[in-house]
């Protein structure tokens, strides 16, 4: 009764330690170094929403949407990535769980260029599978 008792308590310490979100600010800083992140400073405002009943979403593998079209919910922009080098969505997941966002949008629109917020991806390959580049905004919703 003891042994298992005990291997029970074991077990939800390993789980525990190993489903943490929490991540050092070295970590964080590294993450956010190497997505190239610069916090956005400007004025919060309606950001534009989808007109659409549905939304793009190019990936989710890593936990966090990343958005090829406008989201249908409203949100605050809290900074950009510009990533261009291997695992792309899930360097861009990694920088958004780093500063608590919800999802990275990466579509253009007259509201982001006239904020100065350029936003764009690249794919390589026939089918357009594999994400090269992405220059995008992280989000978090209202």
């Amino acid at each position: 009764m003891k042994r298992s008792m005990w291997i029970c308590w074991l077990c939800s310490l390993l789980v525990s330690l190993g489903c943490s979100t929490t991540m050092s600010p070295s970590e964080k800083a590294q993450i956010l170094q190497r997505a190239h992140y610069v916090e956005y400073k400007g004025i919060q405002q309606n950001w534009p929403l989808s007109s659409e009943h549905k939304s793009n979403i190019f990936s989710t593998k890593s936990g966090i949407p990343i958005f090829t079209g406008l989201p249908l919910k409203p949100y605050e922009v809290i900074g950009t990535v510009d990533i261009s080098h291997e695992y792309v969505p899930r360097q861009a997941a990694d920088a958004a769980k780093a500063v608590g966002a919800d999802a990275v949008l990466a579509c253009s629109t007259p509201a982001f260029t006239a904020a100065n917020l350029e936003v764009g991806l690249a794919f390589r390959g026939k089918r357009e599978t594999k994400l090269e580049e992405l220059r995008g905004l992280l989000i978090r919703w209202k």
